[in-house]
C-alpha cells in the first residue's frame, strides 16, 4: 500500500507536470513511481483516485510515457502499466456515458476533457505496441474496446456518420479506438472476421480490411461506384 502523504506528494507533483516539465517534480514523482515495493493493485488505486479528481493532459502523458514505458526497472514499468489499464478504461467509460449525446461538444467546450479522453486511448496504443503487458492483459484491453463499441454504436460503429460541425473530434477518436482494437492481439483470420462484424465494415471496406488487414477509416461514405471486384479503382 503506498502512504497517504507519498500519494500526496504524488499527486502534488503529477498536477504540476500536467502543466510542463518541471525537473524538480520529475524528480520526485520519479522517486516514487520507481519504487518497487509497489505493485499493479497499488497503482490501479492510486491511479483511479487521481484521474477522478484531475485531467489527463498533454503534458502529463509527455511525462508518464518515460517511467511507465522506458526509464526503470522492467518489473516497474510492468507494474505501472498493469496498474493504468483499469483507471483508463474507467475514464474513457465515465467520459463517454456522461457526454454520449453530445461528446463532441463537451471536448470542443472543455479541453481538459479533450485530452484526457484522446490521451487515455494514445497511451493504450503505446501499451498495445511497446508495452510489457501479457496476452491476458491485452485480452482485457480489447474485451474492453469491443463492449465499448457495441455499447455506444451511434459513436463508434463504421456505418454511423458522424457530423463533423456538431460532432468535432468524435471521428478521430473513433479512429483511435480502431487502432487500439486492431493493435490489442495478433490478427488471426478469426479475430479479423470478428473486427469487422464488431465495427459494421460493409462492402469494399470489409473486403480491403480481411484481404489485407487494412482498414479505410471514413466517416461512411459510399464506396466509389467504380470500384472493381480485384478492389482496385477503374480509371
Amino acid at each position: 500500500m503506498i502512504p497517504i502523504k507519498t500519494k500526496e506528494n504524488l499527486t502534488l507533483s503529477l498536477r504540476s507536470l500536467s502543466t510542463g516539465w518541471i525537473q524538480e517534480h520529475v524528480d520526485r514523482a520519479n522517486s516514487i513511481l520507481s519504487n518497487k515495493e509497489y505493485t499493479s493493485n497499488d497503482w490501479q488505486v492510486f491511479f483511479e483516485e487521481y484521474f477522478t479528481e484531475y485531467p489527463f493532459t498533454d503534458h502529463l502523458r509527455n511525462y508518464l510515457g518515460y517511467p511507465v514505458f522506458m526509464w526503470f526497472d522492467d518489473s516497474v514499468n510492468l507494474s505501472l502499466q498493469k496498474g493504468l489499464i483499469l483507471p483508463l478504461q474507467k475514464t474513457i467509460q465515465g467520459i463517454v456515458t456522461l457526454n454520449d449525446t453530445d461528446l463532441g461538444q463537451a471536448m470542443d467546450k472543455d479541453p481538459n476533457l479533450n485530452q484526457t479522453l484522446f490521451n487515455s486511448h494514445r497511451f493504450f496504443n503505446i501499451m498495445a505496441n511497446a508495452g510489457s503487458i501479457d496476452d491476458a492483459y491485452k485480452k482485457n484491453v480489447y474485451d474492453f474496446y469491443a463492449y465499448h463499441i457495441t455499447s455506444y454504436p451511434y459513436l463508434w460503429k463504421s456505418t454511423s456518420t458522424i457530423d463533423k460541425s456538431s460532432q468535432p473530434y468524435v471521428a478521430s477518436i473513433r479512429a483511435l479506438i480502431y487502432m487500439n482494437l486492431g493493435d490489442a492481439l495478433p490478427l488471426i483470420p478469426e479475430r479479423i472476421i470478428e473486427i469487422s462484424d464488431l465495427i459494421d465494415l460493409e462492402g469494399m471496406y470489409s473486403k480491403i480490411w480481411k484481404d489485407f488487414t487494412v482498414l479505410v477509416i471514413a466517416n461512411n461514405p459510399e464506396f466509389p461506384e467504380d470500384c472493381n471486384d480485384e478492389g482496385g479503382i477503374s480509371l
